[in-house]
């Protein structure tokens, strides 16, 4: 049996087994668990197919850059998003996965400028965004704190001087 019979395509329908509870017996749940164990076995095999090929490919792209011993330059945009995390922190990710993080103290004087450069005008924004968020809260907040002083002095046994 070849891998390719075994990959699922868009177009195939995927039946689960069905969960039903009758008249109080169990639900099929032993079924439903060995579907699950089935479907990580395969994706365990997967991964591990896919981890071998990708050292394979390595090995021989690292061959043929030895063989023309020249850099190339990739483009940068090849990566989707360099982001500077909460705990200052540098990392390159490509959908979505992390590709390496170093922190901002081990930056190039340069890069450090040029990420401040990038930064500080979000930075700016998010703590305006934040600020008028709050401040609208607060408003929010002091308007129901003022109508609900009326309410509660309008309760009986308020009105005759009882905390």
């Amino acid at each position: 049996m070849t891998l390719e019979a075994e990959k699922p395509r868009a177009s195939d329908k995927v039946e689960y087994p069905e969960l039903r509870v009758e008249a109080k017996k169990e639900v099929e749940l032993p079924v439903s668990i060995k579907s699950i164990e089935e479907e990580e076995l395969q994706l365990s095999e997967l991964n591990e197919i896919e981890k071998a090929q990708l050292q394979e490919v390595v090995s021989h792209l690292r061959l043929l850059l030895e063989a023309i011993d020249t850099p190339i330059h990739i483009d940068p945009s090849a990566f989707s998003e360099i982001v500077l995390t909460p705990a200052g922190e540098v990392s390159l990710t490509n959908n979505g996965n992390s590709i390496v993080s170093m922190p901002m103290e081990k930056l190039p004087g340069s890069a450090l400028i040029s990420v401040l450069i990038q930064v500080l005008p979000e930075i700016k924004r998010i703590m305006v965004e934040k600020k008028l968020a709050t401040a609208d809260r607060a408003q929010i907040l002091e308007r129901s704190a003022k109508e609900f002083r009326k309410v509660t002095a309008a309760l009986p046994g308020k009105a005759q001087g009882q905390s």
